[in-house]
């Protein structure tokens, strides 16, 4: 019997943080060399879920359903973009394989324009009406140069800052807009 142990493979600790740090492994392999923002990993272990993503949005969550099986959540893109897509795991295996299938979308996600990618002296355009919390309305087309964000936590709301005009987005009233921030604008490219 002990003869028989030399031969099995060491047993590789499969879990929350092993889940979570290969599906981060698996994706940085086909991330450009010099990305503007790169892939991330984080395990809340209050939570009980893993993360990973880039500097202003986690892409897919990471949950231990049962011991052995990890469940991989995340939102499909564009249009369907409200949607949840959900993959199960039973080894790393099973893992890598599935997780394959969602690169595009994961690409498509760490692409998206977000409140928190505004770059001061940055000029972008509006491309979807919208009404700000003030009642403020901003038409399609117009452009604004980015100056600065604000964020008041006690309240959620959102000041951004442009040249020649400020918009406040409530978290509660304007949660479409933060969310879907590359639905209402657009960077315009710089002149050279």
């Amino acid at each position: 019997m002990a003869g028989w142990n030399r031969f099995r493979k060491k047993e590789i600790k499969w879990d929350l943080v092993s889940a979570t740090e290969l599906v981060l492994n698996i994706l940085k392999q086909s991330e450009p060399a010099k990305t503007l923002f790169p892939l991330k990993a984080s395990v809340s272990q209050s939570l009980h879920k893993g993360f990973v993503g880039v500097h202003d949005r986690w892409i897919i969550t990471v949950v231990e359903i049962e011991p052995g099986v990890i469940r991989l959540t995340m939102n499909d893109i564009a249009e369907r973009r409200d949607q949840q897509l959900t993959l199960e795991a039973r080894s790393e295996t099973e893992l890598c394989a599935n997780i394959e299938t969602w690169r595009s979308q994961v690409n498509w996600w760490c692409g998206r324009l977000s409140v928190y990618r505004l770059q001061p002296q940055k000029t972008y355009r509006v491309i979807q009406t919208f009404t700000d919390y003030y009642g403020s309305v901003f038409e399609a087309g117009r452009e604004l140069t980015f100056a600065g964000r604000n964020f008041l936590p006690y309240d959620g709301g959102h000041t951004l800052s442009f040249q020649p005009a400020s918009i406040y987005l409530q978290e509660d009233a304007q949660s479409d807009i933060l969310s879907n921030f590359d639905l209402y604008f657009e960077e315009v490219p710089a002149e050279r």
